[in-house]
């Protein structure tokens, strides 16, 4: 879904992270169905430009391409705040991708390096 709507490989993960994290804390207060939406569209709010953050008629109509019911506004609007609520507001998430990026920036490892590695036993 996050490639249909053009967001970063961090936004993605970063949505994927704040699944996790509700998930993780046993969260049950319903609108399980809206959830990885609704964390995609923080996640875009959070890390991406404005002009890149979908509005949710738009992820209404992804969401319904991938099966999903129908996004109403108030609802999402809902979903988002107790989300907020539950993190305590840390939006801010260290992610998998910070430590390539880093390493990238200190040239311990490049953007073009490949996960092939070769196997030589001595």
């Amino acid at each position: 879904m996050g490639e249909v709507l053009q967001q970063t490989p961090h936004t993605v993960h970063l949505a994927v992270s704040y699944v996790d994290r509700i998930c993780g804390s046993g969260y049950t207060k319903g609108g399980e169905d809206s959830t990885g939406v609704v964390c995609l569209l923080l996640a875009s709010k959070f890390n991406e430009v404005d002009d890149n953050i979908p509005l949710v008629g738009d992820l209404g109509k992804v969401y319904g391409r991938f099966g999903g019911c129908g996004l109403e506004l108030e609802g999402v609007r809902e979903r988002e705040t107790e989300i907020c609520q539950l993190f305590n507001w840390e939006l801010d998430t260290i992610i998998p991708l910070h430590f390539i990026n880093n390493l990238v920036q200190q040239g311990i490892i490049f953007s073009n390096d490949s996960d092939k590695r070769e196997a030589t036993l001595l």
